[in-house]
């Protein structure tokens, strides 16, 4: 499978998820903040909790890394675009889980994940550790659709190969 085929690379928060095929779209008879204003508000939420979920040292912790973000969203009145179809949610993961393994898995250090994903936005978390997001669409062929996504990964500042399940992939 070509990696540009499943591909649109773009700044997540140019992008018009209410486009048709687009993951949220606005709440019916409601007020609904603009997507990019919106982004800038809710979109931290979600990479805090990606990187609480990576950084936690005790697997018994339950984190929610969707909910804030999720929330936030309905709050400035975005909601998820279709229904709740298990199928296509079964197929679906199936197909994000085989990207994952196929193209994130083999790629260990920032640059290697740069290479197939554009410069990332990183910060220092402490001083041996660093954390990077990226943005970019994600084109499921069983979704039909564009998935805005963000990927964030705890990397060695020393620019050496990442730990296995030092990354998350999540739509947003």
């Amino acid at each position: 499978m070509s990696l540009v085929a499943p591909f649109v690379f773009a700044c997540g928060p140019e992008l018009d998820p209410a486009a048709p095929g687009r993951a949220w779209e606005p709440i019916d008879g409601g007020a609904t903040t603009p997507w990019k204003e919106t982004q800038t508000l809710c979109a931290p939420l979600l990479i805090e909790g990606q990187l609480a979920l990576l950084a936690s040292a005790d697997p018994a912790i339950e984190i929610d890394v969707r909910g804030p973000y999720d929330s936030c969203m309905t709050h400035e009145g975005w909601q998820p675009r279709g229904g709740g179809d298990t199928e296509i949610a079964t197929r679906l993961r199936r197909e994000v889980d085989g990207f994952l393994d196929r193209e994130i898995a083999p790629r260990h250090t920032r640059a290697d994940l740069g290479s197939l994903l554009g410069e990332p936005e990183c910060r220092d978390v402490d001083a041996a550790t660093e954390a990077c997001v990226w943005e970019f669409d994600y084109r499921s062929e069983v979704a039909g659709r564009l998935f805005a996504s963000v990927l964030t990964c705890l990397l060695p500042a020393d620019a050496g190969p990442r730990p296995t399940g030092s990354c998350r992939l999540d739509a947003r």
